[in-house]
């Protein structure tokens, strides 16, 4: 990441992604900046152009509203790896269900299954599996990203019951491999009135409270963006432990870039509690 400056004079940063061989440039002229990287190293086959596949994520503009907006699938991803899990179950005894409409079983408690454990071959067979859901999510296949969480805990030593429900997430991920993310700049629309319900409620609670800013932060730069997070915990659902299960996701304007899903490691009791007296 480096500084720039725009004809206009307005300060920017630019910003080069590395993974590896591959480079991505972001800014509003990406051309200088790989033209500059052109005089000092060889690309492969002499080839800089808009990206199309990264990491296994397709990436393409398509039109929003009256403007153009990048993308990002898995379905190249997602695709590839259910046409070799098909072929590798013709050699084993396992067979995914015909159609899943979710990803997990309703009903399913991965906690109380007490099915067989696997062997040694068919452990290694789950933990693969799995890591390519992994990836999956990271991709952008948010949609699953609870369940796989869930299914991880039990790599160590899984249960046949466990593989299912993994096969489970392979089934509903092949009738429905297409979830795109949109890097859509706009801001979102927000009723902010919805907030403000209760006020009495928050003052009485946290009378006198003001935000602390820092004295000495930076001056804003560029174009406002709105943060927003979304977060929920499943309150006490595993049934052995009643720990809970906390997820979330952070976008910037209408972009989801933070997605998270794991299972919290203490069971915590309320932090207060108000009575209502008659």
């Amino acid at each position: 990441m480096r500084p720039a400056v725009k004809p206009d004079k307005e300060e920017y940063y630019e910003y080069i992604l590395v993974y590896v061989d591959d480079i991505i440039s972001v800014l509003h002229a990406p051309m200088n900046i790989m033209n500059e990287i052109k005089t000092r190293f060889k690309f492969k086959n002499d080839k800089c152009a808009e990206p199309e596949i990264y990491l296994g994520a397709r990436l393409q503009k398509r039109p929003v509203g009256n403007k153009f907006c990048w993308t990002m699938t898995s379905v190249d991803y997602i695709n590839a790896g259910i046409k070799n899990l098909e072929e590798v179950l013709k050699k084993r005894r396992w067979r995914m269900p015909k159609k899943a409409f979710t990803p997990m079983t309703s009903g399913y408690v991965p906690e109380l299954d007490m099915s067989n454990e696997l062997d040694a071959n068919d452990t290694q067979f789950s933990q693969e599996l799995v890591g390519m859901l992994r990836w999956a999510t990271e991709l952008g296949r948010i949609d699953i990203f609870h369940e796989v969480s869930v299914l991880s805990q039990y790599q160590a030593s899984p249960r046949e019951g466990h593989i299912e429900q993994i096969f489970n997430i392979w089934s509903y991920l092949k009738y429905d491999p297409k979830l795109t993310i949109y890097f859509d700049p706009t801001r979102p629309l927000m009723n902010y009135s919805t907030f403000k319900s209760n006020v009495e409620n928050f003052q009485e609670l946290y009378r006198g409270a003001i935000e602390e800013m820092p004295h000495d932060k930076p001056v804003a730069r560029g174009r406002p963006v709105i943060t927003t997070a979304y977060v929920d915990a499943s309150h006490a659902s595993i049934k052995k432990t009643r720990k809970s299960h906390t997820g979330y996701v952070i976008f910037v304007n209408r972009t989801p870039i933070i997605w998270y899903s794991k299972r919290q490691q203490t069971v915590e009791a309320s932090t207060f509690h108000r009575s209502i007296l008659p």
